[in-house]
């Protein structure tokens, strides 16, 4: 045997700077240098570095040559089994497995290779061993700067990456190949094109669940809530309804579980969708393209699916050609298909064939000592070119719809070609399964599922029961760490902390069109003393609310019912018991409201006769809460047990209000006590009562409780119960806030004035209209009236800005709509962040506000936004933020109301530095104001009510002396016509109306409060906000009328619908305001009603009441339309 050539000797080659030190040498006396000597200096260093490069370049050779012999050898399956022949290989190889610092060219270490290429035979004790003794290995990045592991997911080397994983790396090493770490680190990969992380790319591909949940686990937080370049998160592609699969339901649980800082992310514009907004969406393009199919297969008589499955059709001269090669009357002998079966057998063991290879794109990679064809057997090794330098591009540039946009072609999931596959053979078949050996990946050609393993079964296929509960799961976790001191302190992020009612609103609902409600408080104040409810007046009041299925809390302050509810089902007749039953109606209603989870429920039921258990538990068990606060002293453990086992199977805190009495904490502690509830973790204990022993004898008692709890739980083998003590003001005031005293003192009816001759018009007129009811000729739904113009269908809308409103008023019952709090929220830590409900008001004014409204318009709609009140005094003024002054107009002006009315003024600081966050406030606040004037949104303020002052000081007061031009400045006047005096001067007011001394209709009064007259340029503003909705809405009734007759011709003697358009916009309602007015003049600026409405309002009350005067109705109203907004009003508003 000839003797082997010699081994070149293989030395690992540093880079030109370990010739520094020797350079400084030669270069130490550099006075003495001449020309001469730089010259030679220069050829020296340069002939080193030639030197070096040649040096390098032999040590690339040698380093090439090992790799290939490492590969020839990785292909043994001896080797992946036998121990023995493993260590011989690393005594062998392991000095060329190491980390090698070689070239400025692109490097691709053994576990790269291993990673991209996926040597025929699995080896993952080498992957074990080099991640082990060189983790850096795993830091090094290819030319599109993916790291191996993330090689590893995109191809799905499933035993690779459970080797990498198991291998003991440690988690500060393990943590920066899975994603970022932190935001500078997230940014850096953004810059460099590496936007997906290993995770990202998992779901993505839909890996395997076991790998998938192991790289989760491993993830840190920054990775699971890193954006790609649509700015979705792991969490957002997994949620995706196509993903929603029994077989994936547990990828999405654990990236809840490990991913809560993802839950403040939101994709890019335009949508900027939360992740259960992202949900939702992607399952209604899910449904709308499964109908876009059904449709198409129906209309095309079952033909689309048919041309799938149908083979192609083969021309004559082929099947000729066919034919004369075989025998038609005779099948393929046993002999044949054996041959062909060895003649396959060849063809694999030759590697692709040709029409194989040509599903694989080549790229030449040049440049490198390793750009060499892999020395795996029946592998076709791909390497890159400067076509795949570029496919970072890929990572940029991504499509809305495509789920693996952010990949470059060549790594994308198989689509039904054979380009997909990056493993190094195309094989037909995957290999048997030694034993002991981890589950390979399923190549593109077999029919099995990445998900489990089997064929596809319904598991992975999308389920709307599996969609319903991520959905409620997204809901409930953030809920859950919203107003939750407990679950803030354990989530310790920013994010987390800073979640509240606004924020989890944007989360499910994005700008809330519908106006949804996710909590409910009742009464939204604190009743005064006897004060009762009628629960017929709530159920009309509150019947256009709408709910979500999950609420944030329940909370209930005192309240009393005036009567018991009339045919209220599932409350026992309990006529022997004392106990009261006040709240079960409203818990019913809000079952019948579709509210099936509860986050938080407060009652407040510590002041007179306590609810008896058994309202108690009628009124929860139909829900499922996770925090209950029944403040009631001694709560029975029974009770508690009973309303909530069922039902509340996440119960986990519970507020406990304490007498006192040791019997009651030893029967809160029995073994039949709340130890049964098995996910309870807290107890709030409530020490307000004063008892009969001493405080270390109930310290000894709450201790001994304690005690006897952890030990009962013990033995059923449950977690601990933290037990948190409170000791409690026996004075305490019931949560609720008194309503702040209103501007103005009550007075001696005597010394009341008689009504305005103005409200006594419009009252008659608003009488009139309501006896009519003019709607009720015309079909109840007004979209089967043909060709109706949509503007038409709407009704008048009023967004009335003020304190809130109560929706318990008789009077206002049918005239508000929905609405919105701009309050900043509560200061109870119990619903920290919680805004204070619209639905009440915090001093009464914006009730009054809205009466006087709905006063001259009767049928309007009134939207509730609810101005965040600063509390003073009793007897002192209150007065609203800025911000929220702000932030309200802003949501006015984006909804598209016709009116907006502002009853209030702020007052602008001149103290710049300590008033510069509402400052700025105010200009966002006028900004709002010019926005809404070019929308011709209708504008109405009041006078700021300070007396006679130049324009100058006006300035300072919002919105009132702003430069506004297109904003009604109403100001106050008295019964006898005259200014009020308080409201300024005339010539800085547009109208005047009554607004001194205004009293409530004698029927509409419900409260004591509503007896104080009502005085003030709010009051005025009301009046008129509400005069210009009666005229939108007489314009829109004779249009409807002149439709319905006309048959939708349009007719210029006749008001339609440029009416309506027109009569919406401030010049033609200032020109129906002076048409209204008797004698309007710049030093006369009353606004008098008598000579437009006096005369109809009589005569629509002295009419019939049946159908026999419904015509002489019509006409007063669209006479009186046409007088209002005349058909050259129209054209001068269209010609502007």
């Amino acid at each position: 045997m000839a003797d082997a050539p010699m081994e070149r000797e293989f030395i690992p080659y540093s880079p030109v700077g370990d010739y520094e030190d020797e350079d400084d040498e030669l270069s130490t006396d550099t006075d003495d240098i001449t020309d001469d000597d730089e010259e030679d200096y220069d050829d020296e260093h340069a002939y080193k570095e030639e030197e070096q490069i040649e040096a390098q370049k032999a040590q690339e050779e040698i380093l090439h040559e090992k790799l290939k012999e490492i590969e020839v050898q990785l292909a043994s399956a001896s080797l992946a089994k036998d121990e023995q022949q493993q260590r011989a290989f690393l005594e062998s190889y392991d000095r060329y497995l190491r980390p090698q610092d070689l070239s400025k060219t692109e490097r691709r270490n053994m576990l790269y290779r291993m990673a991209y290429e996926g040597p025929p035979q699995e080896h993952p004790w080498l992957v074990k061993h080099l991640v082990k003794s060189y983790p850096q290995l795993l830091q090094e990045l290819d030319e599109v700067n993916r790291n191996p592991l993330l090689v590893a997911v995109i191809y799905e080397r499933l035993w690779y990456i459970n080797a990498v994983l198991d291998s003991g790396i440690s988690k500060q090493d393990l943590e920066p190949l899975l994603g970022p770490t932190s935001e500078d680190d997230r940014i850096k990969r953004l810059n460099s094109g590496n936007i997906n992380n290993c995770i990202q790319v998992a779901i993505s591909k839909d890996l395997r669940v076991p790998e998938t949940k192991k790289l989760i686990d491993q993830a840190s937080e920054y990775t699971l809530a890193s954006q790609d370049g649509s700015g979705r998160t792991p969490l957002h592609i997994a949620v995706e309804y196509e993903r929603c699969t029994p077989a994936r339901k547990d990828i999405i649980m654990s990236l809840i579980k490990r991913g809560d800082r993802a839950f403040d992310q939101v994709t890019e514009k335009p949508d900027k969708f939360s992740i259960y907004r992202h949900h939702l969406d992607t399952r209604e393009k899910y449904d709308k393209k499964k109908q876009e199919q059904r449709r198409s297969e129906r209309s095309e008589g079952g033909q689309a699916r048919k041309a799938v499955t149908q083979k192609p059709r083969v021309d004559d001269k082929e099947r000729s050609k066919r034919n004369a090669d075989s025998t038609s009357s005779r099948t393929r002998s046993s002999r044949d298909v054996e041959a062909l079966d060895r003649e396959r057998g060849r063809r694999d063991d030759r590697g692709p064939t040709r029409d194989d290879r040509s599903s694989i794109r080549p790229i030449q990679r040049t440049g490198s000592a390793l750009d060499r064809t892999s020395a795996f057997p029946n592998r076709q090794t791909e390497v890159y070119s400067q076509q795949s330098l570029e496919a970072r591009k890929y990572f940029l540039q991504n499509s809305a719809d495509d789920p693996f946009r952010d990949f470059p072609p060549e790594m994308k999931r198989d689509s039904g070609n054979q380009e997909s596959s990056r493993r190094m053979t195309v094989v037909q078949q995957e290999p048997k399964k030694v034993a002991g050996e981890p589950e390979r990946a399923p190549s593109s050609t077999t029919k099995k599922t990445k998900a489990s393993g089997t064929s596809r079964t319904s598991k992975n296929v999308p389920s709307k029961d599996v969609a319903n509960l991520v959905a409620k799961e997204l809901k409930l976790h953030y809920f859950r760490t919203t107003f939750r001191p407990t679950e803030r302190k354990e989530r310790k992020t920013r994010a987390a902390i800073q979640r509240n009612h606004d924020s989890a609103i944007e989360f499910l609902y994005g700008q809330n069109a519908e106006d949804k409600h996710i909590c409910f408080n009742f009464p939204p104040y604190r009743l005064k003393d006897g004060e009762k409810v009628s629960f017929e007046d709530f159920e009309h009041s509150y019947n256009g609310f709408e709910f979500d299925d999950v609420l944030l809390y329940v909370d209930f302050r005192k309240l009393e019912l005036e009567r018991p509810p009339v045919r209220q089902r599932n409350i026992r007749p309990d006529s022997d018991g004392t106990g009261r039953k006040d709240v079960q109606p409203f818990f019913n209603w809000l079952y019948k409201k579709g509210v099936r989870n509860i986050i938080k429920v407060s009652v407040e039921d510590r002041e007179g006769i306590p609810h008896s258990d058994v309202t108690i538990e009628e009124s929860l068990k139909q829900f499922d809460i996770e925090i209950l606060d029944w403040r009631k002293c001694d709560l029975c453990p029974q009770a508690i047990y009973d309303a909530c086992h069922k039902n509340s199977k996440n119960l986990g805190e519970i507020h406990l209000w304490w007498s006192g009495n040791n019997a009651i904490l030893r029967a809160w502690s029995e073994s039949d006590g709340l130890v049964r509830l098995p996910k309870l973790k807290n107890i709030h204990l409530h020490d307000f009562k004063a008892g009969l022993d001493s405080t270390a004898r109930r310290e000894a008692n709450i201790k001994e409780f304690k005690r006897r709890l952890q030990r009962e739980r013990e033995k059923l083998e449950l977690g601990r119960i933290t037990v948190t003590e409170y000791k409690q003001d026996p004075q305490y005031d019931p949560k609720g806030k008194g309503r702040i005293s209103k501007q103005g003192k009550g007075r001696d009816p005597g010394s009341l004035m008689d009504t305005h001759q103005w409200l006594s018009v419009m009252d008659n007129f608003a009488d009139g209209l309501v006896r009519w009811n003019p709607l009720k000729d015309l079909p109840a739904d007004l979209t089967k009236i043909s060709n109706l113009p949509e503007d038409l269908l709407k009704d008048v809308t009023v967004a009335l800005i003020d304190d809130g409103v109560s929706f318990m008023h008789r009077a206002l019952a049918d005239k508000l709509a929905k609405g919105k709090s701009f309050d900043s929220g509560y200061g109870d830590q119990d619903v920290l962040g919680a805004p204070e409900p619209f639905y009440g008001s915090t001093t009464g004014h914006g009730t009054c506000m809205a009466y006087m409204i709905q006063r001259v318009c009767p049928n309007v709609k009134i939207y509730v936004c609810k101005l965040d009140t600063i509390r003073k005094e009793p007897g002192v003024p209150a007065n609203f933020t800025a911000k929220s002054a702000a932030d309200a107009v802003e949501f006015a002006v984006d909804r598209g109301f016709d009116i907006i009315s502002m009853s209030w003024t702020i007052q602008r600081s001149d103290d710049e530095e300590k008033a510069a966050e509402s400052n700025a406030h105010l200009k966002r606040l006028q900004s709002a104001l010019e926005r809404a004037q070019k929308n011709n949104t209708m504008l109405f303020c009041s006078a700021p009510d300070v007396g006679a002052s130049s324009r100058q000081s006006m300035t300072s007061f919002y919105p009132f002396g702003r430069p506004i031009p297109h904003m009604f400045k109403i100001g106050a006047a008295k019964a006898d016509g005259s200014m009020y005096g308080w409201a300024g001067n005339s010539d800085q007011v547009d109208f005047i109306l009554p607004g001194h001394n205004v009293m409530l209709r004698e029927g509409d009064k419900i409260s004591e409060e509503d007896d104080i007259p009502k005085t003030g340029s709010s009051v005025a503003t009301a009046l008129a906000a509400g005069l210009a909705a009666l005229i939108i809405q007489c314009v829109r009734l004779g249009a409807l009328h002149n439709h319905v007759k006309s048959q939708g011709a349009v007719t210029t003697t006749a008001p339609n619908v440029e009416s309506l358009r027109a009569i919406k916009q401030f010049d033609a309602m200032k020109e129906a305001f002076k048409k209204v007015s008797t004698g309007y003049t710049e030093s006369d600026k009353r606004l008098e009603v008598e000579k437009v409405f006096k005369q109809p309002g009589t005569e629509l009350n002295s009419l019939n009441n049946d159908n026999t005067d419904d015509e002489r109705r019509w006409n007063l109203i669209v006479q009186l339309a046409r007088d209002l907004v005349s058909w050259n009003t129209q054209i001068a508003i269209r010609q502007a």
